[in-house]
Order: C-alpha cells, then structure tokens, then sequence
C-alpha cells in the first residue's frame, strides 16, 4: 500500500507491507521452492529505490536481543566515498523479553543489516522492553515486528504491543503505531444554508395555547411590524421570529437525544448469558496471563477455561443450529412465515467451522 508524500507530506513516499511468514519447519515453508524472506527482501529493495518501507506481521521468527543494524559504523578507514557505502546510524540498543534467538531470527536481523531496515519492538515509546507479542499452550515469545526504513524512524512517534485477548486472536497480540505527518487539510467555510430550526412537541391544547400566545402584546408587536418590508427574505425572518416567539411560550420542547460513546454489540443468538460469564473470564485471566506470563499456574488456568470456553461455544452453537433444523422440517409448507424466519436464524449463525457445513449439507 502506497501513502503518497505529497498529500502526507512526508519526506519520501511510504510503502506498507502486511507479511506472514509460516513456521520455518511447517509442511507449508518445506514445499516452498524460494524462502518467503528472500522474495521480501526483493520487494524491500524495489520500493526502497522509490521511498520509504514499513512491514509489519507474524514473521515466525526469534530474535532474542541481536542488533540489526551495524555499530559504531563509520567510512573513515575505507578506501571510497560515503556516496557508495550508506553508514548505519547509531540507535538505542533493543530490548526484547524473548531472548531466544533461532534460525529464522538469525535469518531476519540479515535482512535488516542489509537493507537498513530497523525493528522497531524493544527500543520504541510504547515499548521500551520489548513485550510478549505471542502467547500459546507452549509459552511466550516476540514473534510479530514492526520494521521501518532507517530514515523513517524519526517519524514513528509511537509503538505498542496490546495486552493479549484470545476472543481476538488465537495467540497473538494486535501490534499499533502512530507516524507523524505535516497533512494539512484546507477547509473552506461554507455558509450554512440549511439551518435547522427548534422542534417543540404539539399536543392536544396545543392548537388554542398557540393561538392565546399569538395575542399577547409581543407577538402582535411583531405582526404590526411584519408588512413594513418588501424583501421576499426579510419577511421570510420577520414571520419565523414571530412564529418562534410564540412557540417559546406555550410549547414543549423534546428531550435531547442522549448521546453514548460506547458501541453497541448484539453477541449471536446461541451466545446466552453462561458464554459471556466464560468469556469475561477467560479475557480477564488472559490480562493476568500477559502480565505474568512465566507463572505456571496462571498459564495453565488460562488455557483449562479457553478450552472450556470453546467447547461450550461449539456445543451451543451446533444445538442452536440443530434445533432450527429440527423446526424446519414441517414447516415450509405449513408455516411459511416462520418458515423463513428460522432460516433468516440459521444464516445469522453460519460461519466458516467444519463442523457446521456438515449440517448445511444435511438440510441439504
């Protein structure tokens, strides 16, 4: 994805990549004929001629505390000009809670000597430690990275690694950034012609206490005043204002609607109020999870209620869905109102598990 600088107003044009690169020893990287590394770090180099490059994923790769870039670089002692050796800057040493480091690690740090291409986990406001990005029944370890262009890390003004939630993702943490941009948008003031007037409530007194306000002294001041103009416009004001003054007096205005930042989300029909007691749960040990994530008894309590949680959330799922199949079968005919609506049910639930295509195809 291409995020151009003259609209971002950055000093290169910017080149985001999102990359997955499967387990070093899955069945998936052994059938492959060229290394997932070795096509990117062809990418890096063609967009790396055109601006800056960000790649942010699961790149199944350790690499404990090892430096990317070269230190304490420098053309001094060389026999060429500065022109043909590009010279690594010195950055904060990263941290990193996983020191760990294995093949596919090793593998990545190359790319980053090589193309001066930095991580940005361990050394970045936001995290400064280096924090867990991966949590499963094996342990944890820092196996998702932001990586940037060495010119680009003075615009990354913020790195974070989200405190793990399984209902989001099976065993990784959502990575965020933030990049500073000059964007300026230039807003032109437009004048507002549609300018939306007081709502009153009309009830059943309405129509006489609206005819008693137009008879007092300050409405029938106003109407004595109202013919003294010729502009179509002017009048058009004059007879709003009196029909407001009026209005002011005698009727009820409406309650603001209330306004509530929070978004409202309806859980499926089959998710009773048992799931979401189990799902609290298992989010709130997985918190605990991500801030002690070497304890063996939160460890082993987190992943005995996510399997408890899954299981009851399958179960419930197919007999919601078994139930409705079961409705189904005199009903076309019979009934086919509700008919439709069981299956307006049915489709609210589908989803992608194996276990339910397999009743799709028995109603079929």
């Amino acid at each position: 994805m291409k995020f151009d600088k003259s609209y971002f107003n950055f000093n290169h044009d910017l080149y985001l990549c999102l990359a997955y690169d499967p387990p070093a020893q899955s069945i998936y990287t052994k059938n492959l004929s060229t290394d997932i590394l070795q096509l990117l770090e062809k990418d890096i180099l063609h967009f790396k001629s055109k601006g800056d490059v960000l790649l942010c994923g699961d790149f199944n790769a350790r690499c404990g505390n090892l430096l990317d870039f070269v230190s304490s670089d420098s053309t001094d002692h060389l026999p060429i000009s500065n022109d043909n050796y590009p010279v690594d800057f010195n950055l904060n040493v990263r941290n990193s809670r996983d020191t760990t480091v294995d093949t596919r690690g090793k593998e990545l740090i190359e790319l980053c000597l090589g193309n001066q291409i930095r991580l940005l986990n361990g050394r970045t406001l936001g995290d400064s430690l280096g924090k867990y990005t991966c949590y499963n029944h094996m342990g944890t370890s820092v196996v998702d990275y932001l990586l940037a262009s060495d010119s680009l890390m003075q615009n990354i003004l913020y790195f974070n690694v989200s405190t793990f939630n399984p209902t989001l993702s099976d065993c990784h943490c959502k990575l965020s950034w933030k990049i500073l941009s000059h964007h300026f948008l230039d807003i032109i003031p437009q004048p507002n012609s549609k300018v939306m007037g007081s709502k009153f409530k009309w009830q059943e007194n309405s129509p006489q206490a609206f005819q008693s306000a137009l008879q007092d002294k300050d409405s029938k001041n106003l109407i004595l005043h109202f013919d003294t103009s010729s502009d179509i416009n002017e009048l058009a004001v004059k007879l709003n204002k009196i029909l407001l003054t009026a209005s002011k007096k005698c009727l009820r205005r409406p309650s603001p609607p209330k306004k509530s930042s929070r978004k409202i989300y309806t859980n499926k029909k089959f998710f009773d109020i048992d799931l979401i007691k189990m799902r609290k749960n298992v989010v709130s040990y997985a918190e605990l999870y991500s801030k002690y994530p070497n304890d063996p008894y939160i460890h082993g309590r987190f992943y005995k209620l996510l399997r408890q949680y899954n299981k009851s959330r399958k179960y419930k799922k197919r007999k919601f869905r078994e139930d409705i199949l079961n409705q189904l079968d005199n009903l076309e005919c019979n009934n086919p109102q509700v008919y439709w609506d069981l299956v307006r049910k049915l489709k609210e639930s589908d989803s992608c598990d194996p276990s339910e295509k397999i009743l799709l195809l028995i109603f079929g």
